[in-house]
């Protein structure tokens, strides 16, 4: 038997699935590619993750990391470098700090500034980091969008709930991202 299959171009989500050929009889993968790229979300399908290390040992916070096959950390605080984060300050040195922390597990690291939380002094921050988003989500992720692998957004909050890791990951949900919480 041939191996057999179609590309059908559509305006929908991309969606494999098997059909049976009608001049051989075989089973054919049908491969639906998608036509207008705008319409495809940038994180279509991947799974990403998100957690706070507030309240965690350093040896705990990497075993959270191990567990779930984290192998990329997105940094999303808005001033990492500060003295009082102790290990999990980001260092001028890439050996040192939560980029040595993570190097030593294997882990790769990377500061997104621009998502940090500028509104986090302000009583209403949520709604306003919301807004932020909806004006602006598309520019300030270009980062995550441009990682091929899956990654985990980290803030120091322990609970996502309380954190604007939370409302950055609705933003990804809503751009075909899947996400867990790691608490």
């Amino acid at each position: 038997m041939a191996d057999c299959f179609i590309i059908s171009i559509s305006a929908k989500k991309r969606a494999d699935s098997l059909q049976i050929c009608y001049s051989c009889g075989s089973a054919i993968t049908v491969i639906v590619i998608i036509n207008n790229v705008e319409n495809v979300p940038a994180g279509f399908g991947m799974k990403i993750f998100t957690v706070g290390y507030g309240g965690r040992k350093p040896d705990d916070f990497i075993a959270l990391l191990e567990k779930h096959n984290v192998q990329f950390v997105v940094d999303v605080r808005l001033k990492p470098e500060h003295a009082f984060m102790g290990i999990y300050a980001k260092s001028k040195d890439p050996h040192k700090g939560i980029q040595g922390l993570l190097e030593r597990a294997g882990i790769q690291y990377l500061w997104v500034a621009e998502l940090g939380n500028m509104f986090r002094d302000i009583d209403d921050w949520p709604e306003k980091y919301r807004r932020h988003l909806d004006e602006k989500g598309d520019l300030v992720c270009l980062k995550l969008y441009e990682l091929v692998t899956p990654f985990c957004l980290m803030c120091c909050e322990k609970r996502a709930l309380g954190c604007h890791r939370k409302l950055i990951a609705d933003y990804l949900v809503n751009r075909g991202y899947e996400v867990e919480h790691l608490e």
